[in-house]
């Protein structure tokens, strides 16, 4: 996660995890918090919540004052210098039994999906106490969506609004079934959400009460991963390795382009991202291809890294951050190659 000139991550460790935050200009280590030399109330360690590695796949999330952090079943908070606020263990008996979804922070709120019981969690962000807890059909891999007096929600139960204040649905659209491993592309007035099966349904939002479908398209086959929009135009990457592109206003795909050796690594695809007209697709092998974010979908650039990546690449201020498995990179237009 990138804030301003800082980029803060969460490092599984052999017995124990780690927050780390570093300098996005030149890469230095700035500060190490370790869990492992938490205090706790619990009678385990927290070393033994945290052996698996995939416990620390949440992305850290920031709202300038209070970093925020999902390692398992603990929740952790610290000032930007590392300097912990408070902590919580809360029960969440499967956290390595998939991907977990990265809190969300909003409105003195920290949202936590947790999966054994499944259930949407809204913790104090100033204390760590429970405001209210909210049961799920089935975990996501996704958190929800933060609107202006509610919380949109998308899973196995259809699409609903939670009221922020109080954790109790406002309303349910379970006409569009959606996927619980695919987040919604959220854009404004609008939620394209991907279907349990393939391809999208476009939910028109108004400001208060229940969406209505715009459209559908399943010829965009089976969706990989959530959109991303530029102008009046939404990319997104389907299972079969091929980028689709998309009018937004009623769904027509103008654009369609299959990525270098798609079916070798469609797979390990990760999410794109688009910054400065361009879009990056990067795979598990440590590839990642650049294409022009216009129908077209004109070829740029193939590079790679030389090993796997292990998260979503994050554009800021310029610069392309990586992160593989045993290193941070970052890559900036006209940069000298570091020693």
């Amino acid at each position: 996660m990138v804030w301003g000139d800082r980029v803060y991550l969460a490092q599984p460790e052999e017995f124990s995890a780690s927050v780390v935050c570093h300098s996005r200009i030149d890469g230095r280590q700035l500060w190490r918090r370790d869990v492992s030399r938490i205090e706790t109330s619990s009678s385990r360690s927290p070393s033994a919540r945290l052996t698996s590695p995939s416990r620390c796949d949440a992305t850290p999330v920031m709202d300038g004052k209070r970093l925020v952090v999902l390692m398992g079943s603990l929740v952790w908070c610290l000032d930007p210098e590392g300097r912990e606020l408070w902590q919580r263990e809360l029960t969440n008996r499967d956290p390595a039994g998939a991907p977990p979804a990265s809190p969300v922070l909003w409105n003195g709120l920290c949202l936590v999906v947790l999966r054994d019981p499944a259930r949407l969690e809204a913790l104090d962000l100033s204390t760590g106490e429970t405001r209210w807890a909210l049961p799920l059909e089935k975990a996501t891999a996704f958190g929800p969506m933060a609107g202006a007096d509610e919380l949109l929600m998308a899973g196995i139960g259809g699409f609903r609004a939670v009221h922020a204040a109080s954790g109790k649905v406002a309303w349910t659209f379970d006409d569009v079934p959606a996927s619980i491993r695919i987040e919604p592309t959220f854009l404004p007035g609008l939620a394209l959400v991907p279907g349990t099966v393939q391809g999208f349904t476009a939910l028109n939002l108004p400001r208060k009460g229940r969406p209505t479908i715009r459209w559908t398209n399943s010829a965009v086959g089976r969706v990989a991963g959530p959109g991303v929009a530029l102008g009046g135009r939404v990319f997104v990457l389907n299972d079969a390795g091929e980028v689709v592109c998309l009018e937004r206003r009623d769904g027509r795909i103008v654009g369609r382009r299959a990525l270098p050796g798609a079916g070798a690594v469609s797979g390990n695809r990760i999410a794109p991202i688009v910054a400065d007209g361009l879009l990056y697709l990067p795979d598990g092998s440590g590839a990642v291809t650049v294409l022009m974010a216009r129908p077209s979908l004109d070829l740029v650039a193939v590079s790679t890294v030389g090993e796997p990546l292990s998260a979503a690449p994050a554009a800021a201020h310029g610069d392309l951050i990586l992160r593989t498995e045993s290193a941070l990179w970052c890559l900036r237009e006209g940069a000298l190659p570091a020693d």
